[in-house]
């Protein structure tokens, strides 16, 4: 076995080794990381031009850090032609020294369908935005990457559901006692009726029994 958190008398830890802890924790996809001061953010600046702001990135477990906005060049549209183009994070490994690099790339496409990505195992292209040009404008750029919750977040959606569900069971709570209330007024009402019923009985008995006498 290999320790990896723990002093074994030497630089131990590779890169593989963080990777593979990544993604026993964020899973084996790609995904934007939520952190106070970053977030995956894109600006159309320009029919040319998409700002990207600081974001954090896990792409098979690498952890990938763009530590300052980013102006993307988009090519011209065409007049009359509507074209999508995507901008990527580029992970890539060089196969003879095995170096690894990642870099923001936009990738031109050819018509409204969106160009194809690489992923091989010397190149890895995660998708970050979409972006449409109608004709020679730049109008709209959507998000194609999920962001990862946190275990803040996670903690804050459970307490949101416990709340909701207790609320729930509150509301039900009333809605028996409801139910109930008016059963016992049913109730109450029927034994009310029930005795006007047997005294209109007896007024009628008497009322028989004056109109006999005085007919008698």
């Amino acid at each position: 076995m290999k320790l990896i958190t723990g002093y074994s008398g030497g630089k131990h830890i590779t890169s593989d080794d963080d990777a593979a802890f990544n993604r026993g924790i964020f899973g084996q996809g790609d995904y934007i990381l939520n952190t106070e001061d970053t977030s995956l953010e894109g600006t159309i600046i320009d029919n040319n031009t998409v700002r990207i702001q600081p974001f954090n990135i896990v792409s098979k477990g690498r952890h990938a850090i763009n530590t300052a906005y980013a102006d993307l060049t988009i090519e011209n549209g065409t007049l009359g032609v509507n074209r999508t183009d995507l901008i990527v994070v580029r992970f890539s490994t060089d196969s003879s020294s095995g170096i690894q690099d990642c870099e923001l790339v936009v990738l031109k496409g050819a018509s409204s369908a969106e160009p194809e990505i690489l992923d091989t195992d010397l190149v890895h292209d995660v998708k970050l935005f979409s972006v449409m040009l109608n004709g020679i404008n730049l109008t709209t750029l959507t998000t194609k990457i999920t962001t990862h919750i946190n275990v803040k977040d996670i903690e804050n959606q459970i307490l949101a559901f416990e709340t909701s569900i207790s609320t729930a069971h509150q509301n039900i709570a009333n809605a028996i006692a409801l139910i109930n209330k008016n059963i016992a007024d049913i109730k109450a009402l029927t034994t009310s009726l029930s005795g006007c019923w047997e005294n209109s009985q007896t007024s009628y008995t008497y009322a028989d029994r004056i109109v006999a006498e005085a007919i008698a």
